[in-house]
Parts: C-alpha cells; structure tokens; sequence
C-alpha cells in the first residue's frame, strides 16, 4: 500500500497548488474531493508514508478534520453496530 499512496498523494499535492489557497481542496466549503481525500490521508499514515512534504494536503487535511462531518466520520471514532 505505501508505495502506491505515496506518488499519488504527491499528484494530488501539486493538483491543489492550481488552486488558490483555501481551507479545502477547491473552496471555502467542503466537497467530494476533500471526501476522497482524507480516507488517503487516513491510510498514508496508517502506513507510515511521509507526508510531511506535502503542506497544501495537510493544510486541506487539518481542515477537514477539524469539521463536525468529518470528526464523527473519523474511523477510529465510529463504532461497529
């Protein structure tokens, strides 16, 4: 797993750099690509992939784990039924 996460985080990083600075990937609200991120963002550190380097990502990453939606998401908060 880590040796895929990590080229592609890497692509989505300079991705965002087309977008002027926001808290989330395309905006000042959160949308699908923020969904579809933080579950990458999860595994690559799940997996111990460095993502230190990657400042854009983790700026969008502490925004969203900061929102209600995405902290009651969070796997490690969400219980089995």
């Amino acid at each position: 797993m880590a040796r895929f996460i990590r080229p592609g985080l890497l692509a989505f990083e300079e991705m965002l750099g087309a977008w002027k600075q926001t808290p989330y990937c395309c905006g000042d609200a959160a949308g699908l690509a923020d969904i579809c991120l933080m579950p990458q963002v999860y595994n690559a550190r799940r997996w111990g992939v460095e993502i230190d380097d990657m400042p854009r990502l983790l700026d969008v990453a502490e925004a969203c784990a900061s929102h209600p939606a995405f902290a009651d998401a969070h796997p490690d908060r969400v219980k089995p039924a």
